[in-house]
């Protein structure tokens, strides 16, 4: 039984073969390691789902929010008006062309 105080440092040596694999399990503190190769690989896919493609009227709403960040707002304007001719109904699109174009 191993007995430290706070941020006392505890140093072991092992002998271990050249190439062994080694294993430490410190269990009043979740610790664990393993040191084979793929002992910590991650069993998860790593494979991205495909992303659904955007619909022409939300990609230039996306457009004339960016030039309305950009205080470009003849160009803002012209975007949402594009996206009301593809989608009459776009809510963003009804409100942005409105809010604040001459």
């Amino acid at each position: 039984d191993i007995s430290l105080s706070p941020a006392e440092i505890l140093i072991e040596t092992v002998s271990v073969p050249v190439g062994a694999d080694i294993e430490v399990v410190v269990a009043d503190m979740d610790l664990y390691y393993q040191s084979g190769p793929t002992q910590n690989q991650l069993k998860r896919p790593f494979e991205y789902p495909e992303l659904s493609e955007v619909n022409e009227s939300t990609e230039s709403y996306r457009q004339g929010l960016e030039e309305f960040q950009f205080r470009e707002f003849q160009k803002a304007q012209d975007a949402f008006e594009k996206c009301l001719v593809q989608d009459p109904l776009h809510l963003g699109a009804t409100s942005g062309s409105k809010s604040g174009f001459g």
